[in-house]
Parts: C-alpha cells; structure tokens; sequence
C-alpha cells in the first residue's frame, strides 16, 4: 500500500506540473497569438517556446498516465495477495473508470509510428489532443486522482486495524476451554 500511495503522490507532483505548463502554454499563446509578429526573430523563439512547453506537456502527462497505470498493477498485486480484504476490490471498483481511461489514453500515446515523430500534442483550454484523441486535464482530473489518494490511505488505515486485530487474536492463543466435569 505505500508503494502504490507514493506512486499516487507521484502523479499528484505530475498534475502540478501540467497545470504550470497548461498556464506556460496560454500565457505563451496570449502574449504571441494575438500580436502580428513583427520578425522572423520573435517568430522562431515563439514557435521554439511553443513546442517546448507542448512537447513537457506531453512528457509529464505521459508520466502522469504511468504511474497511475503502476498504481492500478499494485492494486492489482495487492488484491491477489490479500484476497479476503474486500477493501481493494472495493477501491479498485470505485476509480475504475479513471485508471481506465488514463491506461487508454497512454496506449494512445505510446502507439507511436513514423507519422507521429513531429507532434508533441496540443491543448485547447484544458484539453490536451493527441491525434484525434483528447484527454481533460482539468480540476476534475486533478480531483479524480487526490479521491484516489485519499481512498487509498483510508483503505489502507482500515486493512491495518484489521490486520493487526487478526496478529492480536492469534498472539493470544486458543481460548482454554471449559472442562465440564
């Protein structure tokens, strides 16, 4: 379980950094996008800025989609080797969707051939568009993934105390039987 929280709190640290680059990104398109540019100069670093801050977009949302993918393995892992706690079966069954989604969308991205080589993806408010597939990278997610972290440390604060009542039952021992002569 603390492997897949850190895993989690790695995707979190991805989520910030996409809403910095989705800011880079608008402020770069507000500066340059509406001004005519006034040389080939201011052209070539805005276009050298605008692929950059796309081609970061697209790197940390590529990440961001691994290690939720990674997450669901561990949840995964952790539900074979515990197969009585219901709790994983549970947490799995509530953010099925999300982890579905994000796994689509990173196949979508690592489904990479010679036509794709020079496009990094582009966004549109929010939404990040990747060869006709687009991806929402707006505080829903952000809160998608923060009711994942915050089930997963419930979860796992309750198959502790379930755990540790189990080793306390068996430290006791048998319970001494009442002989009934």
């Amino acid at each position: 379980m603390a492997m897949m929280a850190k895993t989690i709190d790695v995707s979190r640290l991805q989520l910030k950094r996409l809403k910095n680059e989705v800011e880079q990104f608008h402020h770069l398109e507000g500066s340059e996008g509406g001004n005519s540019l006034g040389s080939a100069t201011s052209e070539g670093k805005y276009l050298a800025s605008s692929t950059e801050v796309r081609t970061a977009l697209y790197a940390d949302l590529h990440l961001l989609f691994i290690k939720l993918h990674e997450a669901d393995q561990l949840l995964s892992r952790l539900k074979r080797l515990m197969p009585h706690e219901l709790e994983l079966a549970h947490l799995r069954n509530r953010h099925r969707a999300l982890l579905k989604k994000c796994d689509e969308f990173r196949r979508h991205l690592e489904c990479v051939d010679g036509t794709y080589l020079a496009d990094a993806g582009n966004l549109s408010d929010s939404t990040f568009s990747f060869h006709g597939k687009k991806f929402d990278l707006g505080p829903e997610l952000e809160g998608q993934v923060e009711d994942l972290m915050q089930d997963v440390v419930l979860s796992w604060g309750k198959i502790r105390d379930r755990q540790k009542r189990i080793r306390e039952l068996i430290s006791r021992g048998p319970i001494p039987q009442e002989s009934s002569t």
